[in-house]
């Protein structure tokens, strides 16, 4: 393998590894956002608001890879 390939693969290695580690920042800042907001009313508890969450988040990515899949 060229050399200059080489790099680029790892290059893009890292950057998706990157941004796969921002992705899950983001759900996990938008996961406390909504504990946070919705747990105000004491309705639904913190540990259940989560586990919804951790619910659509996995529904979410797994729409988005099959739809990647196709592209």
């Amino acid at each position: 393998m060229p050399p200059r390939l080489a790099e680029l693969i790892r290059k893009a290695r890292r950057l998706a590894s990157e941004r796969d580690r921002l992705i899950d920042e983001l759900w996990a800042g938008l996961t406390e956002e909504a504990v946070r907001r919705l747990g105000k009313s004491g309705k639904v508890p913190a540990p259940a608001l989560r586990l919804e969450a951790a619910d659509v988040i996995t529904k979410v990515r797994e729409r988005v890879e099959a739809t990647l899949g196709e592209g």
